[in-house]
């Protein structure tokens, strides 16, 4: 695969444009350290231990920074990833792992959604907004059906709880 464009993007970063493959953006000093430069064909092995060792864990701190601070639906987060244009098969692999982590969950996001909601917005416009964000309408019955004999008050507690030992765990992650 050939390097088509190295693009600047500002004094650090630049956007490495393939012909055939998706592009990705890199610092200048990981651009020198694997000597890319524009016209070079680069091998499938250097493009993959690129994307393994570069690309890959960049985007998984970058999904985990976006979800320290709120949830995400899959395919927001998938979107948000897309607009710092992270590959889509490197997205795709960090989604993955982070839903087997629980990290990433459509039907808490629906539960909590309509929990804040509840009292204040029917449950249809609720169903609805959720169907826009790209929740999936099985993930929506099942919230629904999660929450019929929930206790609201109780569950507020339990929510800020978990945001303190979300943001705690980041704390932690940030300073090993």
């Amino acid at each position: 695969m050939v390097i088509s464009e190295i693009r600047p993007i500002d004094s650090k970063k630049a956007l490495i444009v393939f012909d055939e493959e998706p592009s990705f953006r890199m610092y200048k000093g990981e651009i020198r350290r694997y000597h890319l430069k524009e016209g070079m064909d680069i091998t499938g092995d250097l493009y993959l231990e690129i994307l393994n060792k570069v690309i890959k864990p960049r985007c998984y701190k970058r999904a985990m920074y976006l979800l320290a601070k709120k949830d995400y639906t899959v395919r927001r987060l998938k979107d948000k990833l897309l607009s710092s244009e992270y590959p889509e098969t490197v997205i795709d692999s960090i989604i993955s792992e982070l839903i087997n982590l629980e990290y990433l969950n459509d039907v808490r996001f629906a539960e909590n959604y309509i929990r804040f909601r509840f009292g204040n917005v029917s449950l249809k416009t609720m169903k609805q907004k959720l169907s826009v964000m790209g929740i999936s309408s099985e993930c929506i019955d099942t919230a629904v059906l999660n929450l019929k004999d929930y206790n609201m008050d109780a569950f507020k507690e339990e929510y800020r709880n978990v945001q303190i030992l979300r943001r705690m765990l980041e704390e932690f992650r940030n300073n090993t």
